[in-house]
């Protein structure tokens, strides 16, 4: 099972699953597509993570985490205040 994930995650098509998913938050915004879309690409980022030996691409990776992570909790404060 872990292997079919790697592979997927290794592979484009994660990528490019990625991208539609933010497309689509964009084209319908309220439904909350785009914490899923965050969630995925923080998933893409951490694997990536684990799997390179380069420290600058850890450390630019790390902080495309924390920007997503700071995106998601923005994201989570005007939907809660809108409410």
């Amino acid at each position: 099972m872990s292997e079919r994930i790697k592979t997927l995650l290794a592979s484009e098509k994660t990528m490019r699953a990625v991208n539609l998913l933010f497309l689509l938050s964009m084209l319908i915004p309220g439904l909350g597509i785009i914490y899923l879309a965050y969630l995925l690409w923080i998933a893409y980022l951490v694997y990536f993570i684990r799997r390179t030996a380069s420290k600058t691409i850890k450390i630019w990776n790390s902080l495309l985490i924390v920007l997503a992570s700071c995106m998601i909790a923005v994201n989570l404060y005007f939907m809660l205040r809108s409410a």
